[in-house]
């Protein structure tokens, strides 16, 4: 295998700033990370304009001490994760909708029961 400093394509990086993830997860829709103390959050405000999104927002873990030590996503935005006890969840979430300014979007937004 030959290993190039040549880009392969695409853009440049660009940081996003807010909080800081030891692991990241990406579904067809959503972005999810799991932080240095086992939180669970989400990317908020991802759009075609501007892919890197708003912000981050912290979401309840499945398990008693709503920690994650781990994390998966699906393309049909199912998430798989071990809880802070050690066990598997599985949770389908709904994709927000990109609400315009003044609209409120229609579905829930991740993390939140269907």
């Amino acid at each position: 295998a030959v290993v190039s400093t040549q880009s392969t394509g695409g853009e440049n990086w660009e940081a996003v700033p807010g909080t800081l993830c030891k692991q990241l997860s990406v579904s067809a829709n959503q972005v999810y990370g799991v932080t240095s103390s086992n939180t669970l959050v989400c990317r908020y405000g991802i759009s075609p304009s501007l892919p890197a999104g708003n912000y981050w927002r912290r979401l309840a873990g499945p398990s008693p001490d709503r920690t994650v030590k781990m994390l998966s996503t699906t393309l049909n935005n199912c998430l798989w994760c071990e809880g802070g006890n050690g066990e598997l969840y599985r949770r389908r979430v709904k994709v927000v909708q990109t609400a315009t300014p003044g609209t409120t979007p229609t579905n829930n937004p991740p993390g939140q029961p269907n």
